[in-house]
């Protein structure tokens, strides 16, 4: 899984983006140089059709990586240790949008 955040779509930053010195990722798309971080606001689609709206933190701005890509371990990390490789979801309201399992993403 990644490391961190990555996004390479500026238009969903909901704010400036802060800067980033020289930080260079390797991985799926080779070497390519992160641009900024910020916040992010997703449209999200749950099963049934619902849009819900994600908003996660602290996302680089990489507009040469070939996909989007959220961190399980970024999204775990205020967890307690002995919780961080068990399952989780992430909740709209009432509504659960996505669930990772020990793992995988379901």
């Amino acid at each position: 899984g990644s490391s961190h955040h990555i996004i390479n779509d500026r238009s969903v930053f909901v704010d400036a983006l802060k800067p980033v010195h020289n930080l260079f990722l390797n991985g799926i798309g080779g070497r390519i140089k992160a641009e900024g971080y910020g916040t992010v606001k997703l449209r999200v689609f749950d099963d049934n059709g619902q849009l819900h709206h994600l908003v996660i933190h602290d996302v680089l701005y990489v507009p040469d990586s070939p996909a989007n890509l959220l961190s399980p371990h970024k999204l775990t990390s205020g967890r307690p240790s002995s919780e961080r490789n068990s399952a989780f979801t992430i909740t709209s309201g009432d509504t659960t949008v996505l669930i990772w399992d020990n793992g995988r993403f379901q």
